[in-house]
């Protein structure tokens, strides 16, 4: 149940997203956005969000085993961020920032990963039990 309203809010979220990104596209366009710096980082926010839920079906492909769809989704989730983050600003060009950007988002990741995995192996003792 919580993750069904979860998943709603965050459908709810992506839709406010994209209705705000028109609204101020069509400011931009009028002239009566103050900064442009705003219209590309919601743009920026809106492309990595886009990735991250497209991305998320390299772990349907079965074919694969669960090391090839993380390292997968892992390097190609490094290129996506890195490619915007580096041309919006957000992280500066320079070796000690880039080298601490790397070291939170491998944290953040393997966090989450680790997250989902004890969240399925729960789901799946939970289910094992039920048929025992």
């Amino acid at each position: 149940m919580t993750i069904n309203i979860l998943s709603k809010v965050m459908i709810g979220f992506g839709f406010g997203g994209i209705y705000i990104f028109i609204y101020m596209t069509i400011l931009q366009l009028a002239g009566a956005l103050p900064s442009s710096e705003l219209w590309w980082a919601t743009l920026a926010c809106l492309l990595i969000g886009l990735y991250f839920g497209l991305s998320s079906l390299i772990y349907d492909n079965d074919d694969w085993s669960l090391l090839k769809r993380t390292v997968t989704h892992f390097f190609l989730s490094l290129v996506v961020f890195y490619t915007i983050a580096l041309s919006t600003g957000w992280i500066p060009l320079m070796t000690g920032a880039v080298l601490l950007s790397l070291i939170i988002f491998v944290v953040i990741y393997a966090g989450m990963w680790l997250g989902h995995m004890l969240y399925y192996k729960k789901v799946i003792d939970d289910m094992n039990n039920r048929i025992n």
